[in-house]
């Protein structure tokens, strides 16, 4: 079984772009308070960091990485969990007796860490080829 070079660096940068989203999950109740434009900054880094993807995508690299059932399925676990857990994430806000902040970080704790293991994957992958 494979999988296209190009497809293992998309998925390597989402998952990037979902440690920046735990990040400013945490940021976004302690800075906004004090930065109003903190909101702006945000919507520019996401603007760059999707140029960015559409390059990689579009550059043409089609080698092939051999992948194994395992780490098909690990990857799609990881993806499927961070799922999960950013839904309960949303849903649980919407609780008025939780504390936000630290909803917030403790959602953004577990959504990091379910990244973190979602980029170590992908680079193992790239690391194979």
């Amino acid at each position: 079984m494979g999988i296209y070079r190009r497809n293992v660096k998309i998925q390597l940068a989402l998952f990037i772009a979902f440690i920046f989203l735990a990040v400013n999950n945490i940021l976004n109740y302690v800075l906004t308070p004090i930065f109003s434009w903190y909101s702006i900054v945000v919507l520019v880094i996401s603007l760059l960091f999707i140029g960015f993807v559409i390059y990689l995508y579009r550059k043409s690299d089609n080698s092939i990485i051999p992948i194994t059932q395992k780490e098909y399925k690990e990857i799609r676990y990881t993806l499927y969990a961070y799922f999960i857990v950013y839904i309960v994430d949303i849903l649980v806000e919407s609780v008025e007796s939780l504390d936000k902040l630290l909803l917030a970080i403790v959602s953004s704790v577990v959504l990091g860490l379910i990244a973190t293991f979602g980029v170590i994957l992908n680079l193992r992958l790239l690391n194979k080829a």
